[in-house]
Order: C-alpha cells, then sequence, then structure tokens
C-alpha cells in the first residue's frame, strides 16, 4: 500500500470501538482430520471484543463517527431477527452515548440468541409487518422513512446505517482489516494462497478487495454467500466491486478490480438465508471438536462448510495456507436448537 493511501486509511475518522488486532492462528486439528497437505488458519475477528465480537464491530468504527460528526443522537440499522449487525449496531450506540432502534424483519421473536441481547442493551426493537424473503428494495425503504420520521417527530435525531453496515465508509474497516493480516502472515512466515469468508451483504469483501489490491497481496479471495444469487442486489445493497470502488475513493485511492483474484460461491446457502444445512452442521462440529473454535449456523458455518469442500477438492496448493476468517456471529448459535438433530454423531 503506498504510504499516503495507508496514511489516509488510518486517519479516516472513526471511533475505538474494535480490539485488534485479533488473533491469526493455525486449525491444527481441521487440518489433520481433512489429511490436508495445506495448512488451515484462522482469523479471529469473532474476538473483536464489543458485546461478543464479530466483525460489523470494524465497520461501526467508521460509521459511528459519520453519525457523530452528522450531529446523530440515535443509530438506526435494519435486519433478520439473528442480526450480529443489528446487536453490535446496539452495543456500539450505548459505547458512544447513543440511542438504538433495531428495525427487524418479521421472524422468530423468542428471546434467544441476537435478539435477547439487542434488549439487554435496550434497543428499540421495531418489527416489520414481512420477512426477509418477502422483502423487496422499495417495501424497505418506505418502511424504514416512517421510523424515521416518526423517530424524527418525537424529536429525537436518528442516523440510519443500511443492513450490514454494506457502505462504503464501513468497507474502510476491511481495508485496515487486510493490512493487519497481511503483516501477521509476515510475522508468521507463512504463505497464503486464499482467503475464504462469509458474504452477506457484502461489505467485508468489498473491503478485503480494496486491501488486497492497494497491498498488492496475491490472496485468492473466496466468498460463501450466505444468501441466494442476487439476494442482497433485492434489498438495495450495492454490488461488491462499486463498494469496494467507493471505499477507495473515501481514501482517494482508485480501485482496480482486474488485479484481484476473487469470486463469490453460492453453493452452501442451501434453502435459504438462516435455514442450517448439513454441511454447515458438519463444518460447525469439526471445528469445535477438532480445535474448540466456536462457529455459527446462519453466517460462518457455511462459509467453513464452503473452505472444508475446497480442501477435500484439493484447491488449496501443497505447502500454501488457507485463512478462514471467522466473522463472529456465536450468539445465534443459542436461536438454533435445532443444530443438534443434524450434527454427526461420535
Amino acid at each position: 500500500m503506498a504510504e499516503g493511501i495507508r496514511q489516509q486509511a488510518h486517519r479516516a475518522g472513526r471511533v475505538d470501538l474494535a480490539q485488534t488486532p485479533t488473533p491469526l492462528q493455525p486449525m491444527p486439528g481441521l487440518s489433520r482430520a481433512l489429511g490436508s497437505a495445506a495448512e488451515i488458519w484462522i482469523k479471529r475477528d469473532d474476538c473483536t471484543g464489543l458485546a461478543l465480537g464479530g466483525n460489523k464491530a470494524r465497520k461501526l468504527e467508521f460509521l459511528v463517527e459519520e453519525a457523530r460528526a452528522a450531529g446523530a443522537d440515535t443509530l438506526v440499522t435494519i435486519g433478520a431477527v439473528q442480526s450480529n449487525h443489528v446487536r453490535l449496531t446496539a452495543a456500539a450506540a450505548r459505547a458512544c452515548n447513543l440511542e438504538s432502534v433495531s428495525i427487524l424483519f418479521r421472524g422468530d421473536s423468542a428471546p434467544a440468541g441476537n435478539l435477547l441481547i439487542d434488549r439487554l442493551l435496550g434497543s428499540e426493537i421495531e418489527f416489520l409487518p414481512f420477512g426477509l424473503d418477502e422483502s423487496t428494495h422499495e417495501r424497505v425503504d418506505v418502511a424504514v422513512a416512517a421510523i424515521l420520521e416518526r423517530l424524527r417527530t418525537r424529536g429525537s435525531r436518528p442516523h440510519f446505517i443500511p443492513s450490514g453496515g454494506a457502505v462504503p465508509a464501513g468497507c474502510l474497516g476491511y481495508l485496515r482489516a487486510a493490512e493487519e493480516m497481511a503483516h501477521q502472515v509476515r510475522q508468521k512466515g507463512i504463505e497464503v494462497s486464499d482467503l475464504v469468508v462469509a458474504v452477506g451483504t457484502g461489505g467485508t469483501l468489498a473491503g478485503l478487495l480494496l486491501g488486497v489490491d492497494a497491498l498488492r497481496l496475491r490472496w485468492r479471495l473466496r466468498g460463501i454467500s450466505v444468501l441466494p444469487e442476487g439476494g442482497a442486489a433485492g434489498a438495495g445493497i450495492a454490488p461488491v466491486e462499486s463498494l469496494a470502488r467507493d471505499a477507495g475513493a473515501l481514501i482517494g485511492y482508485d480501485f482496480h478490480q482486474e488485479r484481484v483474484d476473487w469470486s463469490v460461491a453460492f453453493d452452501y446457502v442451501g434453502p435459504g438465508y438462516g435455514v442450517i444445512t448439513p454441511d454447515a452442521a458438519e463444518a460447525i462440529a469439526l471445528s469445535a471438536r477438532c480445535d474448540g473454535i466456536i462457529l455459527d449456523p446462519v453466517y460462518t458455518g457455511k462459509a467453513m462448510a464452503g473452505l472444508i469442500a475446497l480442501v477435500r477438492a484439493g484447491a488449496i496448493p501443497r505447502g500454501k495456507a488457507v485463512v478462514f476468517l471467522h466473522t463472529g456471529g456465536s450468539p445465534a448459535l443459542f436461536a438454533h436448537p435445532e443444530l443438534l438433530d443434524l450434527l454427526p454423531t461420535g
């Protein structure tokens, strides 16, 4: 990364929310269990600290600063009932002496997992009259606009953060994370061929794309989608490459997509968002039983299923390392007891 870009990335306005650097550590048990000639490593962004951690803490450092600069006193965001982003936005609000409003798609409202933590944080919960699978960009926009207007009418100064924090400023969190990982990789003397990450709204992948380009890293970025193809676009989220380009523009950097080897796979979504698959259940069990790593059934379980399939197919070169970005989400595990029915025995 050119020194000027490095300085701008670090000077971009942000608040201190995430405990970084997070660990980069091997998964020797999983490597052995898969008989892999490649090393499996894990980047522990489940350890970012804020309200049980997760990748959104890095994004919210920039997004909360935007809200404060705009004079907001209330953070408003939207997501599924078990949204990690909603949980961490509510926590970021409390950490920064702001109010919080969580707009949730209709779903199981039992106080478990992330929803339990949302309520513990005192976030004001607004349930939409439709589920995530029934949503459209237009329908969501109308509902959000009505809630924001109601908040303004009562005297609040709300700042809306779109689903997943998938906006250019939020992507800068993973430009910084890419630099952090590159430094750790050099320190540990490992040669990374692939980086695997769960993809929902795409802001994390966009930030990594920007970082890999800016740092001229020779990593293949393998996104494993947890939404059906077209799901993010249908909700009004900008394409990953557009997010990366616009994030780069914030710091005066011209993003070159063609310099990065990247892809997004939709093979591990299963019946839909938040629906546990047998492959995800196997990945969760293997990670826990081999290395004591806890994954969730919505995001990281499906992403790890993708990594395991890559390793089993021999897609990682011998002697190279594949890094799994653990984006957090473990609270959602406690809202899905049906996972037990899919776990392998033994």
